[in-house]
């Protein structure tokens, strides 16, 4: 204790001779009206400060911050890394909050001072979202004047933060889909000026992660229409690159926008490239989604062509069912239909589809008040058959069951026609199946 009193003493003695001798040569203003004792705790804070001592540097510091802020910015960075230091090691909630306060402080004392506005806001912005994420709004608002004062100067570690801390205030509701939009605008115009002057491969890769990084805050965020104002855009200017091409196709697909034109357009550019079943798969889905049923058909026939998975095989035959049924052709239908069953005897769905092209041809299929609804009992008849084999479709078809059997013929229409219930029974017409007597109830 003695020992580190005695040196102490010494260095107040020997700073004091120093600041006597600046002093006795006019010391400029910014080292405030006593001179001798801003000098004096300067050179006392910044010796304990190089030692890591902050307990004991922070008392001298604050003197300087108080008395004579101008006389070096090196005591607002040593401020800020002591504090950050503070933050770090204290548990307590509340006193972690004072902490934060004063080194938000900091930042404000330091722009005051010496400005570079953009660059401080930039790392107060920073370090807030850091210490404390439910700031993020606070954040956002910081990092948004910071990027709109530095521009194409920005750097990258501060557009990808400030589109986090978008991210976070816009899961939380703080902003809206078009002001996340905005921010991702901003940052990318941002990060392709820069691209356009990188001189080296080293710059290039850094910027191009920067927009990787920025493009998935969006991909995962921002709904359909602010997708497709981005993708339009870069479609627009790289159309040929393979990257963007496979990015819009599987992108879109998994953000259910696969009926938007782009995706459609894109996704045929790139099956033009790089050929698959499963793109040819994604291409005719979302062709079906528009009602472009010719073309979905293409591509369902690609996919069974070209495929050697039963599941997409399965699917495409069960697709191209659905186009034959909206078409009014339910024999075809059905076929394809019995067709996917064949590559995937589970696939209850495939019923379901066979079923509801039964009940929408029975008016169809008799000329009389029983045959004109008998197609109801096959229809129910490859619903139990549906939910038997599949039980993921069971509550479907229980639904379906109980509509279809109030199209039954009641017990008076049977008995008026002689047909009694729990007779085998012939549907005509396309259907062509035996089926068994029952009666509404």
């Amino acid at each position: 204790m003695k020992i580190f009193s005695g040196l102490l003493v010494s260095l107040v003695l020997s700073f004091l001779l120093i600041a006597t001798s600046i002093s006795a040569q006019n010391v400029s203003l910014k080292h405030g009206s006593d001179s001798i004792k801003c000098v004096t705790n300067l050179s006392l804070y910044s010796e304990l400060y190089k030692q890591k001592n902050y307990s004991d540097a922070i008392i001298a510091w604050r003197y300087v911050i108080d008395n004579c802020p101008q006389a070096s910015e090196n005591s607002f960075i040593d401020g800020v890394n002591m504090f950050r230091t503070f933050i770090i090691a204290e548990n307590d909630v509340a006193k972690r909050a004072k902490l934060i306060d004063t080194l938000m402080w900091i930042y404000d004392l330091r722009i005051k001072y010496f400005g570079k506005e953009g660059k401080n806001l930039s790392e107060k912005a920073a370090d807030l979202f850091s210490f404390d994420v439910s700031k993020a709004f606070d954040a956002f608002n910081l990092f948004k004047r910071s990027v709109n004062l530095t521009g194409n100067t920005t750097n990258d570690v501060t557009l990808i933060t400030y589109c986090n801390a978008a991210a976070k205030s816009l899961k939380t509701g703080k902003i809206e889909q078009p002001d996340f939009f905005k921010v991702y605008e901003q940052s990318d115009a941002i990060v392709e000026e820069n691209l356009k002057i990188s001189t080296n491969k080293e710059d290039s890769l850094k910027w191009n992660s920067t927009r990787h990084n920025i493009d998935e805050y969006a991909e995962s965020l921002l709904d359909c229409q602010n997708l497709m104002k981005i993708y339009k855009k870069k479609y627009d200017t790289t159309s040929n690159d393979v990257e963007l091409l496979n990015k819009i196709s599987k992108l879109f697909v998994l953000k259910n926008c696969s009926e938007d034109s782009l995706v459609v357009t894109a996704s045929e550019k790139l099956y033009k490239i790089q050929p698959s079943a499963t793109l040819a798969f994604s291409i005719a889905n979302a062709r079906l989604k528009i009602k472009s049923y010719d073309k979905a058909l293409e591509y369902f026939n690609l996919v069974i062509t070209t495929s050697d998975n039963s599941n997409e095989k399965a699917q495409s035959y069960y697709f191209m069912g659905v186009i034959e049924e909206q078409k009014k052709a339910f024999a075809e239908a059905r076929n394809y239909a019995l067709k996917a069953l064949q590559e995937k005897a589970s696939f209850g769905e495939a019923y379901i589809l066979i079923a509801n092209c039964y009940a929408l041809s029975a008016a169809t299929c008799g000329d009389d008040e029983v045959a004109s609804h008998a197609a109801f009992w096959c229809a129910v008849d490859i619903l139990n058959k549906a939910k038997l084999i599949d039980p993921s479709v069971e509550s479907n078809a229980n639904n379906l069951i109980s509509q279809y059997s109030r199209s039954f013929p009641n017990k008076e229409t049977l008995f008026f026609h002689d047909i009694k219930e729990g007779a085998t029974y012939t549907v005509g017409c396309w259907i062509n199946e035996k089926t068994t007597v029952r009666a509404s109830r």
